[in-house]
């Protein structure tokens, strides 16, 4: 072999070399970009769970934060009916002791009073008596009759303390009802509350799951750069061995033309020399005689 031809096949194989070299890295980066959309895909499926859950923790906590408000509103209501019903208590109490102090000066209730007073009038009006008497019972009259104002004002504070009584007994029940209101609003808050906690714990798990992908398809970008990079680099490479390749065959080419030129002038010129000195030729001989451009006559 030639140093030419020895060339050739050098620069030959080397170009192979690196197709082959390059058809793997191609077949390494398939595989990279399949990984990539893989994890993108499990990327952006997390990303979509995470919006949703968002949505969710947000939504339960809008709803525990209203519940939240109406058990306040409810508390502040409860407060002041428990101020009012305080307030009637100690009217109440106060009035017990009026009334007492009141059915103590008169003595006697209105309508024993009413009865002796209406008695004692009946004998004074239908009696004869002598007048120290009927004087006597004029006095008791007046007297019975102040003590009747005492004990009329003492049922009209007892009417009072009844009726305040009363507005206690639908005030207490009322505060029953706001307080098993609250009880229930605040268990629902405290469920909303709860559901959110659930959620947003779901919510930062998947978040980390997404980061994760993420972080993975960072690292695989990475480790593609320098595939793609290579690839480049052996894009360039190729081109110019493939231009190494063709010079070297066109130089080689070139080589083999001219060695082949050079021995069917040889060839000829021997034939010739034959035909000249009249040697016997052969067939082949007389057929690179043909071929020459240069024809032999004899003298």
């Amino acid at each position: 072999m030639t140093k030419l031809g020895k060339k050739f096949d050098e620069l030959s194989t080397d170009l192979d070399g690196k197709i082959a070299r390059l058809k793997s890295l191609f077949s390494r980066e398939e595989k990279f970009w399949s990984e990539i959309k893989k994890l993108k895909a499990e990327r952006n499926n997390l990303n979509v769970k995470v919006k949703e859950l968002s949505s969710k923790g947000k939504r339960l906590r809008s709803e525990r934060d209203k519940l939240n408000e109406e058990v306040a509103s409810l508390k502040n209501k409860r407060a002041g009916i428990i101020e009012r019903i305080k307030t009637l208590r100690d009217d109440v109490k106060g009035s017990v002791s009026e009334k007492k102090s009141l059915n103590k000066d008169a003595g006697a209730l209105s309508t024993k009073i009413i009865f002796r007073l209406n008695k004692v009038f009946n004998r004074l009006l239908c009696e004869e008596m002598p007048l120290e008497k009927e004087q006597k019972l004029f006095e008791d009259a007046i007297s019975m009759s102040q003590k009747l104002d005492i004990a009329l004002k003492a049922d009209k504070i007892h009417s009072s303390i009844l009726s305040k009584y009363s507005e206690i007994a639908l005030l207490e029940s009322e505060v029953n009802m706001i307080s098993d209101t609250i009880r229930s609003t605040a268990s629902e808050a405290e469920k909303k509350h709860m559901e959110s906690l659930n959620v947003y714990s779901e919510l930062d798990a998947v978040r980390k799951q997404s980061d994760d992908f993420h972080t993975q398809l960072l690292s695989k970008y990475e480790e593609l750069k320098p595939i793609r990079d290579e690839i480049t680099l052996l894009k360039d490479e190729i081109k110019s061995s493939e231009d190494e390749v063709d010079a070297a065959y066109d130089t080689l080419a070139k080589s083999r033309e001219t060695s082949v030129k050079k021995k069917m002038a040889e060839k000829i010129s021997e034939a010739k020399e034959k035909f000249k000195t009249g040697k016997r030729i052969s067939f082949d001989d007389f057929r690179s005689i043909i071929a020459s451009d240069d024809i032999i006559t004899e003298d």
